[in-house]
């Protein structure tokens, strides 16, 4: 689930079953991605990025935000911030 946010299209495969019978998936492929901007807390941590806390609890990743990009935004203000690269695997979403 860290490759996508909550909304986005997924194309999944039945990977098995959980130990009370019911099917599990992984996913195979993102169709569509529905999130294009996010709404949270932005946190100014290190000299070279900042990261937004995301006001929905059901989008459970950090986005980051390189100081360039932040607009001028203070440690603990509310931002909104457009998705310029969507989360991966191994990879936290980016935005500015």
């Amino acid at each position: 689930m860290r490759r996508v946010f909550h909304g986005d299209h997924v194309l999944a495969r039945i990977s098995g079953r959980d130990r009370r019978g019911r099917d599990e998936a992984t996913i195979a492929d993102v169709i569509a991605r529905n999130t294009q901007t996010i709404v949270g807390v932005y946190r100014s941590n290190t000299p070279e990025f900042g990261i937004l806390i995301p006001e929905n609890p059901r989008i459970t990743q950090e986005v980051i935000i390189p100081h360039s990009a932040c607009g001028g935004a203070k440690d603990g203000q509310v931002i909104s911030a457009k998705i310029v690269q969507q989360p991966a695997t191994r990879v936290q979403p980016v935005g500015k």
